[in-house]
C-alpha cells in the first residue's frame, strides 16, 4: 500500500534536508560519486555565505579589518561559483579557501555572526567555515553531515518513494516553500494520505528572503493556519515539524534575541529554553484545532540536521501515523 505524503513549509524550513533524511533512513547510504557530486554545492554555499558576510559588514555599521582587504577584493569580484573551483582537481581553489578562512577569522566577523538574523544568511554558514580545512583539501570528499547541511533552493516538485513499514511504502512530494513557488502547491492537493508540515521556529527573529518587511515566524503561522483550514486535507492525518531546535535553543540561551522582543504574546522567561518551546508548540496547536478540534495532530520538534534524533522521530511517526491511518480505514 502506498500512501501520498505532501511536505508543506515555507522556504529555507528545512523540508528538503528531512526527504535527504528519509533517503538514509529508509532507503540507502550515498555513493561516493553521489557524495562527489555535493562539493560544488558546498563550495557555492560557502561562497554565498563569506558574500553575505562581506555585505552585512557596511550595513551593520562593522568596521572591516584592513589586513584582509585584497581578500574581500577578491571575493567581491566572484560572480560565478566556477570562479573558485581548480578545474584540474575539482576541489577549491587555495585562494578561494585562503580568503574565507581570512574572512572567517577577521575581527568583526563574530559580531556580524551575533547579528546574522538582521540579514540574510545560510544557517550552514558556521558549520561550513569552521570545517574548511577539511573542505579546501584537494581530495576532499563529503560526508553525509555535509550532504545534510547543504542548502539549495527548491524549485518545483520532487517525489521519492520510500518503504517505511513491512509493505507500507510513503510517496513523498515536496514542493518549493518560496512564495513563487507556492501557486504550485494546489496541482499536488489531492488524495493527501498524510501531511507533513516543516517550520523553523529559530527564524521567529528573521525577516524572509523574498520580503525583508515579513516576519518569517508570521508567514509560517498564517501558512499553518490556511493548510490547517483547508477543505482539501478533512481527511489527512497532519504531522508537524517544529524544526531547527539546536538554533533555537542557542538563541534563547545567548540573551541576545529575547523571543518576546520578536513575539510580544510571549510572556514567558526570556532565557527558558522549555518556557519558549511550549509557547511555540501551544501556539500551532491552538491555531490547528480552531479549525479541526477533533482531528488528531503528531507533533514533534526537530533537528533535521542531526541523523540520530530525526531517525528516532521519523520512526515514532511513521508507526503512529500509518498505524492510525489503517485503523480509520477499518484495515486493523
Amino acid at each position: 500500500m502506498v500512501t501520498k505524503c505532501l511536505l508543506l513549509g515555507p522556504g529555507e524550513s528545512g523540508k528538503s534536508t528531512i526527504v535527504k533524511q528519509m533517503r538514509l533512513v529508509y532507503s540507502s547510504p550515498y555513493t561516493p560519486t553521489e557524495l562527489s557530486s555535493f562539493r560544488e554545492t558546498i563550495f557555492s554555499n560557502l561562497l554565498q555565505s563569506a558574500q553575505s558576510l562581506l555585505s552585512s559588514f557596511s550595513a551593520l555599521k562593522i568596521r572591516l579589518p584592513a589586513d584582509v582587504k585584497d581578500e574581500v577584493k577578491w571575493l567581491r569580484e566572484v560572480e560565478e561559483t566556477e570562479e573558485i573551483v581548480d578545474l584540474e582537481t575539482g576541489g577549491l581553489k587555495e585562494e578561494a579557501a585562503s580568503a574565507f578562512g581570512r574572512l572567517w577569522e577577521a575581527e568583526g566577523t563574530k559580531e556580524a555572526m551575533r547579528r546574522s538574523a538582521e540579514f540574510q544568511l545560510n544557517d550552514s554558514a558556521e558549520y561550513f567555515f569552521t570545517h574548511l580545512a577539511r573542505i579546501a583539501s584537494p581530495s576532499y570528499l563529503p560526508t553525509e553531515e555535509d550532504v545534510l547541511r547543504t542548502r539549495v533552493r527548491s524549485i518545483g516538485v520532487v517525489e521519492q518513494t520510500f518503504e517505511v513499514l513491512k509493505g507500507r511504502k510513503l510517496r513523498v512530494v515536496d514542493v518549493g516553500g518560496q512564495r513563487s513557488e507556492r501557486k504550485k502547491w494546489v496541482h499536488q492537493f489531492e488524495n493527501i494520505g498524510m501531511l507533513i508540515f516543516v517550520v523553523a521556529v529559530s527564524e521567529y527573529n528573521q525577516t524572509l528572503f523574498e520580503d525583508s518587511r515579513q516576519n518569517r515566524l508570521d508567514e509560517s503561522l498564517e501558512l499553518w493556519e490556511m493548510i490547517s483550514a483547508s477543505r482539501w486535507f478533512r481527511r489527512s492525518t497532519f504531522v508537524l515539524f517544529l524544526n531547527k531546535t539546536d538554533i533555537f535553543e542557542r538563541k534563547i540561551l545567548s540573551g541576545f534575541a529575547p523571543l518576546a522582543a520578536s513575539v510580544p504574546n510571549y510572556r514567558g522567561p526570556p532565557s527558558n529554553v522549555p518556557a519558549a518551546k511550549s509557547y511555540m508548540l501551544d501556539t500551532f496547536t491552538a491555531l490547528y484545532k480552531q479549525h479541526t478540534p477533533e482531528r488528531a495532530l503528531f507533533a514533534h520538534f526537530t533537528q533535521a540536521t542531526d541523523k540520530v534524533s530525526t531517525q528516532v522521530v521519523l520512526g515514532a511517526v511513521m508507526t503512529g501515523v500509518l498505524t492510525s491511518t489503517l485503523q480509520e480505514m477499518g484495515l486493523l
